[in-house]
């Protein structure tokens, strides 16, 4: 499993965009990815939405090697997304 960690912005300033709904989708579908608080040998599953931190708009989750599409969204703020981000833990 690898671990993907970014902050939510707002688009048109750079400033952190808190509380913002964070979704990990299978790349190129619709279909919510099975995501992780950590990469313990049980790993815990971690809400997929999930909700940026409060301030600084951070979030982070672990997922299996494969490839995602993570979008970002907050009511009155302009969305965005990655597409086909590529997870994979050498080990």
């Amino acid at each position: 499993m690898e671990r993907f960690q970014d902050f939510s912005i707002i688009v048109e300033t750079g400033a952190p965009l808190p509380d913002a709904t964070v979704s990990v989708y299978q790349a190129g579908t619709l279909t919510l990815a099975a995501i992780y608080a950590d990469n313990l040998p049980t790993p815990t599953p971690k809400a997929n939405p999930m909700t940026s931190a409060a301030v600084t708009g951070y979030f982070h989750f672990y997922a299996q090697n494969d490839r995602y599409d993570i979008v970002i969204s907050k009511t009155g703020a302009t969305g965005y997304s990655w597409a086909d981000v590529l997870l994979e833990d050498p080990a």
